[in-house]
């Protein structure tokens, strides 16, 4: 890195405004001198905001001279913020902190903020099965739209539209391994997700503006502007974790490679899933094409309670019907393996619950339905047995 100790770049957000205002407030850093990336993107409620170099005291500046080599001057944080004021009006923050605040400066005309723009769409995808989907939808009170999504397993959305932010904001999508989409707006993101490591994010977004006050070929403290402004630009996206992970050929690989370079367009999400090969349910959730498949269904929110209740009812039924199975041929044979079993999924679920997994809490289900239906199964099996099954003529009622 080039950033010698002392020299911060401090991220500068605007009041909050779905209006792209980065032209604007380049060119106010310009006249100040200002070096900066300065950006605009609805994509994480972020609005226009920009990167720029200060010594924690002061903001730093280029000087207006036409050595071939200078170092950094400075602005007195109190006019730096004066002119933002100015121009944008107060609720400006540097840092995290409020630059000036309405009572310090009240502007002539403020404008009102924009309400934070919603998602418009978000999909992911998931291997788990559908009554633990379930339970995470008893968790967040939602619903999922479901549909298969061949060796990625099901891909999901919020059922109802108002719960798309919920999704996002809780981190939903990332519970799972798989790929996540959303888009807002003209911007779209995409990331697969693994529990071994952090969601990896490929977002596209409007491009960086960088801000250059210097004189051609004048370097600030050793280094040309643009290059202390390619050092602190963050990038959106490692194109190489995408390579890796889903083991592209040389062919995809550089596609892939040309595509994370693209601004965002309408067919971005598109050529991403056509480069990766990826089953396109997901795609199309996030699309909102109408759900054709015919496996297409809502899972609806069922907790734990819930499913064990079903799963009761479904076993004393299956019981009253007293089907000619296994395990009444056989009974002392299937209380050894249901034992077996019930010891084996208790023990996965307590180990898989003291290590955080929520999918524990499956085999833990399973084990309770199990359990119960033994105590059922025995107990019918006693009550038949008090019955003969051929009674005399005359005493069967």
């Amino acid at each position: 890195m080039l950033e010698p100790p002392g020299i911060l770049w401090l991220p500068l957000r605007l009041p909050p405004s779905e209006t792209n205002q980065a032209e604007e407030l380049a060119a106010l850093l310009e006249s100040l001198r200002v070096p900066a990336a300065v950006r605009h993107s609805i994509m994480y409620h972020t609005g226009t905001f920009a990167l720029v170099p200060s010594d924690g005291a002061s903001i730093l500046m280029v000087p207006d001279e036409y050595a071939p080599a200078v170092s950094w001057s400075r602005i007195p944080l109190d006019d730096f913020s004066s002119a933002l004021a100015e121009r944008f009006g107060p609720g400006m923050h540097l840092d995290g902190e409020q630059l000036i605040s309405d009572a310090d400066h009240p502007h002539p005309s403020p404008a009102p903020p924009s309400p934070a723009a919603s998602m418009d769409a978000i999909a992911w995808t998931s291997r788990e099965e559908p009554d633990f989907i379930a339970m995470l939808g008893a968790r967040f009170g939602m619903s999922f739209d479901s549909v298969d999504a061949g060796d990625l397993g099901r891909a999901l959305r919020p059922h109802f539209g108002a719960d798309r932010d919920t999704a996002f904001d809780d981190g939903l999508w990332a519970m799972t391994d798989g790929i996540a989409l959303w888009r807002r707006g003209s911007e779209c993101a995409a990331a697969f997700v693994s529990r071994r490591y952090r969601p990896n994010i490929a977002s596209w977004r409007s491009p960086w503006v960088q801000v250059d006050p210097s004189k051609p070929g004048q370097l600030i403290d050793g280094a040309l502007v643009r290059t202390w402004l390619d050092e602190v630009i963050p990038p959106d996206r490692d194109v190489d974790a995408w390579i890796a992970h889903f083991d592209l050929d040389s062919a995809k690989a550089s596609r892939l490679r040309a595509l994370f370079r693209r601004d965002p367009d309408e067919s971005t999400l598109d050529d991403l899933f056509d480069i990766l090969s990826l089953d396109t349910a997901c795609l199309r959730l996030v699309r909102d094409h109408p759900p054709l498949d015919s496996d297409f269904e809502v899972i609806r929110p069922r907790n734990a309670r819930e499913q064990f209740g079903d799963g009761m009812r479904s076993e004393i039924d299956a019981i009253a019907a007293r089907p000619e199975g296994f395990r009444h041929r056989h009974p002392r044979l299937w209380l050894t393996i249901s034992l077996v079993a019930i010891l084996g999924l208790a023990g996965f679920a307590a180990a898989g619950l003291a290590a955080g997994r929520m999918t524990a809490i499956l085999p833990g289900i399973v084990c309770l339905v199990w359990t119960a239906s033994l105590f059922i199964d025995r107990a019918a099996a006693r009550a038949n047995a008090r019955v003969p099954d051929d009674l005399p003529d005359g005493l069967d009622g």
